[in-house]
């Protein structure tokens, strides 16, 4: 994959979760996500670097998430962006059980 088209991915995504129903679907998915793999938005939050109360605004379609931050959030997870825009719970929850939480 070339660097430009990388950076067209990055940018449709950051497009994408900007949206409103990017943002809600992004925040929905969190909030389903982040407890299966056991952690609080504290925890989430040291691992991402982002506060929990950020945390708690995303996951109720609050507050927008850029690029960076909600590749760090999906990496403290262990879970694909495309994943947390999915409408597909099936998909989600699929991948959840192929990729067990790194700290397990």
């Amino acid at each position: 994959m070339s660097v430009s088209s990388i950076r067209a991915a990055e940018v449709e995504f950051d497009i994408a979760i900007r949206t409103p129903e990017g943002a809600a679907l992004f925040g929905r998915n969190l909030s389903a996500v982040r407890p299966v793999r056991g952690m609080s938005m504290t925890e989430l939050g040291t691992q991402s670097g982002l506060t929990a109360g950020h945390l708690s605004r995303v996951e109720g379609a609050k507050a927008p998430i850029g690029y960076f931050s909600a590749m760090k959030v999906c990496e403290a997870l262990n879970v694909t962006v495309s994943s947390m825009l999915s409408k597909d719970y099936a998909q989600m929850f699929a991948e959840l059980i192929e990729t067990p939480n790194a700290t397990e």
